[in-house]
């Protein structure tokens, strides 16, 4: 019988774990199906420039294959700081495409230190007279946009999560910048 009976325990054992490793998977597909449903969790808001120059380059790290931009003023942090991150991902084999306002060339220093430099790195650079929105989007999962923006700095911004919104602002960047390439 102890034979028997311990057979038996272990065959329920190993089925309990089977069990627990698909209620695992069961569960996190569920927790991904709901994320893109529920409306709390499409939109994260950041309160205040540090927190935003975080989550721009929480953003950038997560990015696999593409960055995009609308770089316009005002900033979260000094035009730059940013940069060495994004020449490190640049090297790792990440694509950027920047549309740069006017108004972000306009900033002493800004052509030259930035600019050119990352375009020499391998970023993808335009310019376009105005842009609609300040923007980073990290491959098709994830966006940064201020929501609350003084003349002088960025005080709230949202970051997006894989959504209508998203879509909305990939579209945004991508007829812009196939406008500006049929000029």
């Amino acid at each position: 019988p102890d034979l028997a009976v311990s057979a038996l325990i272990g065959q329920r054992e190993k089925e309990l774990t089977e069990a627990r490793a698909v209620m695992h998977q069961l569960s996190e597909a569920f927790q991904e199906t709901s994320r893109g449903r529920h409306p709390n969790s499409q939109v994260e808001v950041v309160h205040g420039a540090p927190n935003i120059a975080r989550a721009a380059a929480r953003v950038n790290e997560q990015a696999r294959y593409q960055m995009r931009g609308f770089d316009r003023p005002p900033y979260a942090e000094t035009p730059g700081t940013s940069y060495p991150l994004e020449r490190q991902r640049l090297a790792a084999g990440v694509t950027y495409r920047v549309i740069y306002d006017s108004a972000a060339l306009a900033v002493p220093g800004r052509m030259h230190d930035d600019v050119l430099r990352n375009a020499a790195a391998g970023e993808q650079a335009r310019s376009r007279p105005e842009l609609p929105i300040k923007l980073i989007i990290s491959d098709d999962q994830l966006a940064l946009i201020p929501a609350a923006v003084t003349s002088r700095s960025i005080d709230i911004a949202f970051v997006i999560h894989k959504s209508p919104i998203l879509s909305a602002l990939i579209a945004l960047f991508e007829a812009r910048s196939e406008e500006h390439t049929s000029e």
